[in-house]
């Protein structure tokens, strides 16, 4: 049985890109000034959501796994200061605006 988990397709997982590869797909993902000193990574994420795409689409669209855009999620939440998804979304959605 091990062995056939070893050999059958991960069709769970999404594809991995490194940087350059990021850049030859036409992922490009700059650093964006922003008052709670996020991540390009945290912020592409969190404007995405704002254009309410759910986090298995973000991770397919970036190359990443669900668990990294949760975790890139996670961390945006906490610079925010935010205890919800909801609440980042909207807070920078505000923000966004106030530019």
């Amino acid at each position: 049985m091990f062995e056939a988990l070893m050999t059958a397709p991960n069709t769970v997982r999404a594809k991995k890109y490194t940087v350059s590869q990021r850049m030859v797909n036409g992922i490009n993902v700059p650093d964006v000034p922003n008052k709670w000193n996020l991540s390009a990574m945290e912020y592409e994420v969190l404007r995405q959501m704002r254009d309410h795409k759910k986090q298995i689409m973000i991770a397919e669209a970036l190359g990443l796994s669900r668990k990294t855009v949760n975790t890139y999620l996670v961390r945006a939440r906490a610079k925010m200061g935010v205890k919800t998804m909801y609440e980042a979304v909207m807070t920078f959605i505000k923000e966004e605006k106030s530019e």
